[in-house]
């Protein structure tokens, strides 16, 4: 009986190592082909002001669903930062523009052993021809992304390729099929 009392405790910790190792499988992790990012533990936004919708974060007053949104200076730098690699002619009010469609809270992935957020955009009635998918580093207060504007790829703020990598598995886009489908500003 003793042996098996102490035995229960090296049980519990074996099971609890195996389970903290579960993400090595890519399946596990969420990730998908290509995709070198392993997901992290999901925070309530209450505990991770991160972990709320990204127009909430850089919109000024604008609520989110979540009822946790707050605006966030340095987010919004970062993001501002990233928006002004296009030239304002090309992309006018691009940020009111990608703040007005549907999105997801941010969603936290380990890459290359860094920590960084996930956050979509689109314009709304115009997702296909207009969206951002971006990861923001918390730790360097930088921002990276692929922005589709005008049906055309544009990858902003210097993306290694694993971070293309990702924004490409975790948000894929069908070009072929946005402009097709698309009001591609005048372009095929």
């Amino acid at each position: 009986m003793k042996k098996t009392i102490f035995l229960l405790p090296l049980v519990a910790a074996l099971s609890w190592e195996c389970a903290a190792a579960a993400p090595l499988d890519a399946h596990a992790s969420g990730a998908r082909p290509g995709d070198a990012s392993i997901d992290l533990p999901q925070p309530t936004c209450a505990k991770q002001p991160l972990a709320t919708y990204l127009f909430a974060l850089v919109g000024k007053g604008l609520s989110a669903p979540d009822g946790c949104g707050r605006s966030n200076a340095v987010v919004t730098q970062a993001f501002d930062t990233l928006l002004a690699e296009v030239p304002a002619k090309q992309a006018p009010s691009l940020k009111a523009r990608l703040l007005t469609g549907p999105s997801a809270a941010g969603k936290p992935l380990s890459i290359e052993g860094r920590t960084w957020w996930l956050y979509s955009a689109c314009q709304a009635h115009a997702c296909g021809s207009t969206q951002l998918a971006a990861l923001y580093d918390p730790a360097d207060r930088h921002m990276v992304g692929r922005l589709i504007l005008n049906c055309e790829v544009r990858w902003l703020g210097n993306p290694s390729d694993a971070q293309r990598a990702v924004l490409d598995a975790r948000k894929p886009v069908n070009l072929e099929m946005v402009r097709r489908l698309s009001d591609c500003g005048g372009e095929p």
